[in-house]
């Protein structure tokens, strides 16, 4: 009997999940911004070269989305239409930003029907749904910080010894996020103060506290630092023009 009832309650989030990311491609558009991560990827791939102008004396950085450049380098590369690359992409990010969400509902809510309502008001929301596609980060950002929530929930609320694996895994993902917009530095700094302050009440012995703070650490600290160097030596500056 309870087999039969958790069967029709994950048809009925099956069934939802699909209605919202329908609604997210009927709500589709493209933004005339994107074309500038277009524009520099195109670059990229046919003159080995991230800038809007080919062989520009002086590189300008005019895009401030790099990860979500990078990945619009695909489309020139495999000879598609980056527009329909990059909806496809938003809205693969938007189901993950959907999955993440309804894990993150269950340490809030605890009964199916709520956490349902809430998934719906998320998905049926205009904006959210619309920026499915855009052609920009949105929603890979959106699915970055969901994600990172709900390791640093689970590393702080489930009761567990936190995990290497599971710092690095966060680590990784600030560097994700900021490699794809620099303000993703706000929600993760939250994050890692929460981190921080629940190493801190595990009272583990020194040596493996410090190994803890390293793994959450040191994974973005290199990302970032290769970055941080390569975009001081190839535009000239750290931040976007």
């Amino acid at each position: 009997m309870k087999t039969l009832a958790k069967y029709k309650l994950t048809i009925l989030l099956s069934l939802t999940l699909l209605g919202l990311m329908l609604l997210a491609f009927f709500n589709r558009f493209i933004q005339d911004d994107a074309f500038i991560s277009f524009r520099y990827a195109q670059n990229l791939v046919q003159q080995g070269e991230l800038t809007w102008n080919p062989s520009e004396t002086d590189r300008v950085e005019g895009y401030t989305n790099f990860l979500w450049t990078l990945l619009m380098a695909v489309p020139h590369l495999l000879g598609i239409d980056p527009v329909t690359f990059s909806m496809a992409l938003g809205l693969l990010c938007a189901f993950g930003s959907f999955i993440t969400f309804w894990h993150l509902s269950a340490y809030i809510l605890k009964d199916f029907n709520y956490r349902l309502l809430a998934l719906v008001l998320l998905g049926t929301n205009y904006t959210f749904s619309a920026y499915a596609t855009g052609g920009l980060e949105t929603q890979l950002q959106a699915f970055l910080i969901l994600l990172g929530t709900l390791i640093t929930l689970r590393l702080t609320l489930d009761g567990k010894t936190a995990s290497p694996r599971s710092l690095a895994a966060l680590s990784i993902l600030a560097a994700l996020a900021l490699l794809t917009r620099l303000d993703s530095a706000l929600p993760f700094t939250v994050l890692y103060a929460a981190i921080g302050l629940h190493l801190l009440m595990l009272k583990l012995p020194p040596r493996k506290t410090v190994g803890n703070i390293l793994m959450a650490v040191l994974p973005a600290a290199l990302i970032l630092g290769v970055w941080f160097t390569w975009k001081l030596s190839y535009y000239g500056d750290l931040l976007p023009n």
